[in-house]
């Protein structure tokens, strides 16, 4: 079995803080740890505003980003770009993080941030047994969601932020799939994963809104989703990028080339409201379901 391990990368602007002095630098500002274990992507989409937020109001503030390399989850560049540093952690097997505080890289991630004199130490509410308990800095939990409602009646909102050469890439790629014949494009996201099937999409309820689509206009259908299973979706104005590996902010790139986004309770349903696209939020049965845009931009159905 390969050891825990914990892997720092610099943020170019954290070098740059760095080179200013660490002793300089504990003086003007905190250095905070943010744990972004147990996090989905929308969760991590969602943490935009309350960043966005605290680099305006705090720029002289060093900000960790602490992440589970082994949760299959991305880190999108629009959250990356918030932090100084980014530490990967690696249980060594090739697992989830086994959260318990005897853990070997519980006791690693604990004397790091000793030894980073981080000031404090957030988590999500809901993973209180990944925390590496310590007497050097404070601990304190935050929730996205109620961050993210709050955020937004002040009227701040999490935007999706890409990179130009991404954004290029969609563009050209776009080009060469999609016939020009047609009036607009429309992504969506028919979500079809087993271990979360209370989430899922129901896809005779898609197709309703499809067919109804189709009666206005020439309009060419992209499905997405990375993890999805078999699509239920087809026609001649059906397109798939379903079951594409590549990083999610890809894949936001591609959505930010659309028109409209259908979609339910999901990751790239919140990266289309952070980058503008008008949305179908379709079955938010919840109270604990975020508001993604203003309301003039999201419909639901």
């Amino acid at each position: 079995m390969r050891k825990a391990t914990l892997e720092i990368q610099v943020h170019p602007r954290g070098e740059h803080a760095l080179r200013k002095g660490s002793v300089a630098r504990r003086r003007r500002g905190h250095k905070i740890a943010i744990s972004l274990v147990g996090m989905r992507l929308g969760d991590r989409i969602l943490m935009d505003a309350p960043l966005r937020l605290h680099r305006r109001n705090c720029p002289q503030d060093y900000l960790i980003a602490v992440v589970d390399g082994h949760d299959g989850i991305d880190l999108p560049y629009t959250m990356r770009r918030h932090f100084d540093e980014i530490w990967w952690m690696a249980a060594g097997n090739g697992q989830k993080w086994n959260g318990s505080r005897r853990s070997t890289l519980a006791r690693r991630v604990r004397d790091a941030l000793v030894a980073a004199r981080v000031d404090q130490f957030q988590y999500p509410l809901w993973q209180p047994k990944q925390l590496p308990r310590g007497r050097a800095y404070a601990i304190q939990g935050y929730n996205c969601f109620d961050l993210c409602r709050r955020l937004g009646a002040a009227g701040i909102w999490p935007r999706y932020v890409l990179p130009r050469t991404e954004r290029q890439w969609a563009r050209d790629f776009l080009r060469t799939m999609i016939p020009n014949h047609y009036e607009a494009l429309i992504a969506v996201h028919l979500r079809s994963i087993p271990a979360m099937d209370f989430k899922n999409s129901d896809a005779r309820l898609f197709r309703q809104i499809l067919n109804c689509l189709r009666d206005e206009g020439r309009f060419a259908f992209l499905l997405i989703g990375r993890d999805d299973g078999r699509q239920k979706i087809q026609g001649p104005d059906v397109f798939s990028l379903a079951g594409q590996k590549w990083h999610f902010d890809r894949t936001a790139a591609v959505i930010a080339q659309t028109s409209l986004f259908i979609g339910g309770d999901s990751g790239p349903t919140h990266a289309a409201a952070a980058l503008g696209v008008p949305v179908i939020g379709v079955g938010y049965p919840s109270s604990e379901c975020t508001l993604l845009r203003p309301p003039p931009a999201t419909f639901g159905l």
